[in-house]
């Protein structure tokens, strides 16, 4: 009686060494629904991606742009556009304004963004305090 037990027991373990076609429909679907949710995630992470990119390359275009002008009283070899937006120097005053152009899809994003961070204006360096 126990070793038919044990027989059929091993038998049946043994058996079945394949996944049902029901299993793998059942996983396809799954692994469907979880490229249908995960995609548009990854679209929307990638288009912010862009948008930080624009309004950090501007920041840091206005930082260099002080940094120059506080060190050597002039705006020489800087940019005239930084992704999304342009630049124009006033060395007489020492300011450097920005302006939104749109050269990209998340331009609008990054413009606000920028607005929202107080970027787009006008940036005044140096005063009675800078000596050269």
């Amino acid at each position: 009686m126990i070793c038919a037990k044990l027989k059929y027991r091993v038998i049946t373990m043994f058996k079945r060494n394949a996944f049902t076609m029901m299993e793998i429909i059942f996983i396809i679907v799954i692994l469907g629904i979880l490229a249908a949710v995960a995609i548009p995630k990854l679209a929307a992470t990638r288009d912010d991606a862009k948008i930080s990119q624009a309004a950090m390359h501007l920041a840091v275009a206005v930082s260099n742009a002080g940094t120059q002008y506080t060190a050597v009283h002039n705006f020489n070899n800087l940019p005239a556009s930084v992704d999304c937006f342009s630049l124009s120097y006033n060395a007489g005053n020492g300011e450097v304004t920005v302006a939104a152009i749109n050269s990209g899809s998340h331009c609008a994003d990054a413009h606000s963004v920028a607005t929202t961070n107080g970027l787009i204006g006008t940036h005044k360096f140096g005063g009675s305090q800078v000596s050269i």
